[in-house]
């Protein structure tokens, strides 16, 4: 198959075009914002007020892994 310049420049033009009338999904527009629901028990830290006084320290070995 021989193409030339002319004619690849005319198929990507044509693509670009037919994809700008394409509605575009927006993801920012589909998620819902998280909640915790109100029936479940909440813990806050004032670190101002008491700092990280009384806390454990775990040992061990961490990892971040990609999801």
């Amino acid at each position: 198959m021989n193409l030339t310049r002319r004619a690849m420049f005319k198929t990507t033009v044509a693509a670009l075009v037919a994809g700008a009338w394409r509605p575009r999904f927006r993801a920012a527009d589909a998620v819902e914002e998280l909640k915790v629901p109100d029936n479940v028990p909440t813990d806050k830290f004032d670190f101002e007020a008491k700092g990280i006084e009384g806390w454990t320290t775990v040992d061990g070995q961490w990892a971040v892994e990609e999801m």
